[in-house]
Parts: C-alpha cells; structure tokens; sequence
C-alpha cells in the first residue's frame, strides 16, 4: 500500500496545514491534526483527479493508500494574514531542473483551474461580499497576485513591479504570472542553494520566528497558496449560484 508522508506546520493553539510535499501544492487547512489528516485523505485523490484533467497520467491510489507523518514544525501561523511558513527539510534539497518544469506546469494548471472560474463572471459577482466570509471574489484575485509578488522577494530581490498600476484584475493577474515565471525560469543553480532569512516585507511574527525561505518553498508555496484560494472561490460560487 502507497504510504504518502506528511509535513504539517503545527501551531500554538493546534491549528494544522498539511502538507504532501511528494504532490507539491496538495495542502489543507484545519482547525486541529485530526481532522487535517481527515481532509488530507480527501486531497490526495482529488489533487490526482486534477492532473489528470489536465493530461497527466499519475500512478497514484484513488482509494486504498495511508498517511505518515515525517515532519513537524511548531509555532509557525499559516492560516493568518502575516503568519510564518514552516521550512521543511525537503525545501532545504534542490529542486532538479526536472522538477523546476513540472512545478511550473503544474502552475499553469492551477492558473487555468482558476480563470475557468472566474473569467467570465459579471462584476456584480466579482464584487459580491458574503456574510462570514473575509474576502469578495475580486479581493482573493488581488491578493492571489499581491502574495506572488511577496513570495518573490522571500528570496531577498524585490520585483520591480508596481501592481497598482493594473487596475483590472485580470491584467493584474496575468502580468505578475508572466513576470513570476519568467523570474523562476531563470534561477541559476547556485542561487537554488541559498536560504534567505528576509528581513524586509515581514511580519513581526515572520521576523520573530527567524522565518527562513529557499527556492523551493516559493515553488511550494505559489502552487499551495493558489489551490487554496481557487478552492475557497469554489465555495463562494455555490452560494452565488444557490442565490
């Protein structure tokens, strides 16, 4: 039986984000590790089913695989605006050029997954705001392309972008991805082994906790950041649509 190994950023009051670092953006959020690895056995063949839409043949189990935990990082605050990201020892190892091209794939993808979403709503839809919910459709499109202009200078050079100045979020969007892969495409093999500590752009929580970064975790964290918020829009739109 396939056993996929976990990687779980674990804070303070028991909150968990799982991760399967062997399916790189296959992550969920939850209010404590029990129900983590409840939606962690849903994820893992949803996130197969979602390669496959898109061409990928995977051999991986539908039904029958287990769960393990291998790593743990403490105190660090992922589910919150400004909270630390764990760096897990598999960040820490190189990403082969190999690699490099099935994450930016995979990118495209997820780029893909979301605009099929979102593209062709009316800006009524787009602007809508929802009761206990923190952020309109729009609002996680802008954020989606802000935080992908954070995660690139985690690795201590700040894009020379200035996204105020594409006011249409679907320009947004398209010019920071362009820019983001362009500038990922380009790593030289001695900057994939740097781990950058930045001290610019973080939060009082990130700088306490020495908050440390490499390639790899910008790699990981562009592909878990966008699955998470395409999923929250997901839910947002079965309200629309039930209203």
């Amino acid at each position: 039986m396939k056993t996929f190994k976990l990687y779980l950023d674990l804070g303070d009051n028991g909150a968990c984000n799982a991760h399967v670092l062997e399916l790189l953006g296959a992550n969920v959020l939850a209010s404590n590790k029990h129900r983590a690895f409840e939606k962690i056995k849903l994820e893992i063949p949803e996130y197969s089913n979602w390669l496959r839409k898109f061409g990928e043949q995977q051999e991986l189990p539908m039904d029958k695989f287990d769960i393990e935990v291998a790593e743990v990082v403490h105190g660090t605050d992922p589910w919150n605006a400004g909270g630390a990201n764990a760096l897990f020892g598999t960040d820490k190892v190189l990403p082969t050029e190999k690699q490099i091209h099935i994450y930016l794939k995979r990118m495209g993808y997820s780029r893909i997954h979301l605009l099929d979403l979102v593209r062709d709503l009316p800006q009524s839809a787009l602007n809508e705001e929802y009761e206990n919910e923190p952020r309109s459709i729009k609002n996680t499109l802008k954020h989606i392309a802000d935080v992908e202009w954070w995660y690139l200078s985690r690795m201590g050079t700040d894009p020379e972008i200035d996204l105020e100045g594409f006011p249409d979020i679907f320009d947004r969007l398209k010019y920071m991805r362009n820019y983001a892969e362009e500038s990922l495409r380009s790593i030289s093999h001695e900057e994939l082994k740097r781990i950058n500590i930045p001290s610019r752009y973080t939060s009082p929580q990130q700088e306490r906790l020495q908050e440390a970064w490499t390639w790899h975790k910008v790699f990981r964290r562009f592909l878990e950041h966008e699955r998470l918020h395409t999923r929250y829009i997901e839910r947002i739109l079965r309200t629309y649509h039930r209203n």
